[in-house]
């Protein structure tokens, strides 16, 4: 059985694990960066992806960053940001998904508040969930599309992971878009390319990890038969995911860096 709750591309697949149609390529150092190019409808296919680019750069522990990794590192997410995104004077939409009452869901939201308080000449939206406002969260920014027309969305969202490692130290961006609620098993409308008819970034940080993955890597020395049973059972009941002791202050940590990172553009 292979888990496959992962909003990580890296995650999801090697080019030397023979997918067709995926390349992986990899730069070391300060902080590590991990490109995945899904360039075939087999490479998305194998992976559980769309076609398009992933970049993961692996930062320190986010709720532990020194102030001097921290710039650091927004420059170098806002260099990215910046080769993903065209130029123009038109004005680009900042979307920050998720549930500001959760914490472990509140980093598109908070990182709009942060942005919010600096003169940016951004337009910036939190949508929140269906639950609060009654509308999916791609309905409003297919609206807000329509009647802004911006030169682009960057579109901020909590990630889920397949290993501990990657949470709260990994941030990807993507030229895809995103579909909100894939990771937990709950798709909504996607929010992409495709769908708005202008560029969109995705920019995402892993803050949860099924609780099936976690067994998985228990099992890992058990015999098949009794690791695919067990996992067969787990994967069969709802789903539950485990966080990080330090949520809080890693999506804190999390929306700054962003924040910073959008300002630099």
């Amino acid at each position: 059985m292979q888990i496959r709750e992962s909003d990580l591309a890296c995650e999801r697949g090697r080019a030397d694990e023979g997918v067709e149609g995926v390349t992986v390529l990899t730069r070391e150092g300060p902080f590590p960066i991990t490109e995945v190019n899904v360039t075939s409808e087999a490479g998305a296919r194998g992976i559980g992806r769309p076609r398009g680019r992933y970049v993961t750069v692996e930062f320190p522990p986010l709720f532990r960053m020194f102030e001097e990794e921290r710039v650091a590192g927004a420059e170098l997410l806002s260099s990215l940001l910046s080769a993903m995104l065209p130029k123009g004077e038109k004005p680009l939409l900042v979307v920050g998904l998720g549930n500001r009452e959760m914490t472990a869901d509140a980093l598109g939201a908070r990182c709009v508040e942060l942005l919010q308080r600096c003169d940016h000449g951004l337009f910036l939206c939190a949508p929140g969930v269906q639950a609060q406002s009654g509308m999916e969260a791609a309905q409003v920014v297919h609206a807000l599309t329509e009647e802004v027309r911006p030169r682009a969305v960057a579109v901020i969202d909590a990630l889920c992971a397949r290993s501990c490692k990657r949470l709260a130290c990994t941030v990807q961006l993507s030229d895809t878009g995103l579909v909100p609620g894939s990771g937990i098993r709950e798709p909504k409308r996607g929010i992409s390319p495709k769908e708005l008819g202008i560029p969109v970034v995705s920019i995402g940080v892993p803050t949860a990890v099924p609780a099936v993955s976690l067994l998985a890597d228990v099992l890992r020395g058990a015999q098949p038969s009794v690791r695919e049973e067990l996992l067969g059972q787990a994967d069969r009941l709802q789903p539950h995911f485990v966080l990080p002791r330090e949520i809080d202050v890693a999506v804190e940590g999390a929306a700054r860096l962003i924040a910073d990172a959008i300002l630099a553009l």
